[in-house]
């Protein structure tokens, strides 16, 4: 994750990007990695987007969500507490990074508690970010256009656009 990030300064030198506007964006196991990348500080990011983002992998683990983080991280939390710690960005606080939390909060993939608990930990850690829930929400659904912009869709569907 790191890498590829870091690769955006190579891509830079051939292509127009701007690195200062560079914000990571990313769904759930992705929601994970987009506020770990933060975590890292490796590249400048003006910001992070987490949506129903799994933010805490041992609590992932304990309420079942995947047993996929054992085989990737060596074993349990119990087995492996340092590794969970270090992949889990709720333990990684704070960022310095604008974040932004979306999450339905009827999701039951993962539950809205995950983005709870995160905001709780950041401004414990003092990153000030509230989840940004709609009621009724279960998933969402991004639409790719360019005038930027988030709404509630129909259906209790929430999009960012």
């Amino acid at each position: 994750m790191v890498r590829g990030a870091e690769y955006l300064r190579t891509l830079a030198q051939r292509y127009p990007l701007d690195l200062t506007r560079v914000v990571a964006i990313r769904h759930s196991a992705g929601g994970q990695l987009a506020l770990w990348l933060a975590a890292q500080r490796k590249i400048p990011l003006r910001g992070v987007v987490s949506r129903a983002g799994v933010a805490d992998v041992r609590r992932a683990w304990e309420l079942g969500l995947s047993r996929g983080a054992a085989e990737l991280l060596g074993g349990t939390p119990q087995e492996q507490p340092e590794r969970y710690l270090q992949a889990s960005p709720i333990g990684l606080q704070p960022l310095g990074v604008p974040e932004r939390l979306l999450h339905g909060a009827k999701d039951d993939v993962v539950p809205i508690e995950m983005s709870r608990r995160f905001q709780a930990a950041a401004a414990a850690a003092g990153d000030e970010r509230a989840p940004d829930r709609t009621a009724g929400c279960r998933a969402f659904r991004l639409d790719r256009s360019p005038d930027a912009s988030v709404g509630q869709g129909g259906g209790g569907g929430f999009w960012v656009r």
